[in-house]
């Protein structure tokens, strides 16, 4: 258990406060990962690297490995902005995703 957890579980049970931790989607994560794989795929076959990627798109390079690793989720501005750089539309980014 982090510390935090153990801080909001006393501050929880002192104030006697309804549990309002933010619920994830056990899908979110398969998301994220089709979502990887697909801008992976478009990058390599457009012959980019990561680096090169990021700095098209005006986004940190780590963030780019991030993504590709599917630990992140982009915003719909950052979506935007890769298939910018990988000359394609937005939705071909999210054709794998249902």
């Amino acid at each position: 258990m982090l510390y935090k957890d153990v801080q909001y579980d006393y501050v929880q049970e002192t104030y006697n406060m309804p549990d309002r931790r933010p619920i994830r989607s056990s899908s979110s994560g398969r998301h994220n990962k089709l979502f990887a794989r697909r801008l992976h795929q478009l990058r390599v076959a457009r012959g980019v690297s990561q680096e090169a990627l990021a700095e098209l798109a005006a986004v940190h390079r780590n963030y780019v490995g991030k993504l590709e690793r599917g630990q992140q989720s982009p915003s719909l501005d950052t979506i935007c902005r890769l298939a910018q750089a990988l000359k394609v539309k937005p939705a071909a980014l999210l054709a794998n995703i249902s």
